[in-house]
């Protein structure tokens, strides 16, 4: 049965990944594509963050149902965490290796561009000097350099706190989402009594 948990979880992860990469991708041309501030910060929340994690909890009750109905904490955890790694890996790939590098090279300048026309246009319709503007402009960008110059350290030491990360939510979930079996089954089996 285990080994079922973990076949259906690759399988479970794959399709959530996939998932979290095309909401990405929509939320990524809704922060280019408007100025509203209100859009920039609840449509990639809503999509990067909400959608998700209702997807994740219908995957995982998938996940339990295909195990027979049934599942200890200890297999709850396993599969569910599984199919966690096995999406923040595929999101990752598709995103960073694939779509980053052929389609959209370009995605972290126009990122940038993006929420800087939408946060220097809110602050002029709310009256800010231009001396605050400039100010928070220059703070957005250098945050945004920081991101583009990341070395193999911090690279790694994100990829192992965001391994962590996924173990915890996986367990959060699978304390949620466990089901015991019945210790005693109410339905007498015996035909001869």
């Amino acid at each position: 049965m285990d080994k079922d948990i973990r076949k259906n979880a690759l399988y479970s992860g794959l399709a959530l990944g996939a998932v979290m990469f095309v909401l990405g991708l929509v939320a990524f041309y809704v922060i280019i594509a408007t100025t509203s501030i209100w859009v920039m910060s609840l449509v990639p929340m809503l999509l990067s963050v909400i959608v998700p994690v209702l997807v994740a909890i219908v995957m995982s009750l998938d996940l339990r149902k295909k195990a027979g109905g049934y599942w200890s904490l200890k297999q709850a955890t396993t599969g569910i965490f599984i199919m966690f790694i096995i999406a923040y890996a595929a999101n990752t790939i598709a995103r960073d290796m694939i779509f980053v590098k052929l389609v959209e090279p370009e995605m972290l300048q126009k990122t940038e561009n993006a929420v800087i026309n939408s946060t220097t246009a809110m602050m002029q319709k709310s009256g800010v000097e231009q001396t605050a503007i400039d100010s928070k402009t220059n703070d957005l960008r250098k945050r945004f350099e920081e991101q583009k110059n990341v070395s193999v350290g911090k690279t790694l030491m994100g990829i192992g706190t965001t391994i962590i990360l996924i173990f915890v939510v996986a367990l959060i979930f699978a304390a949620f989402l466990k089901k015991e079996p019945p210790l005693f089954d109410t339905v007498d089996t015996d035909p001869t009594t």
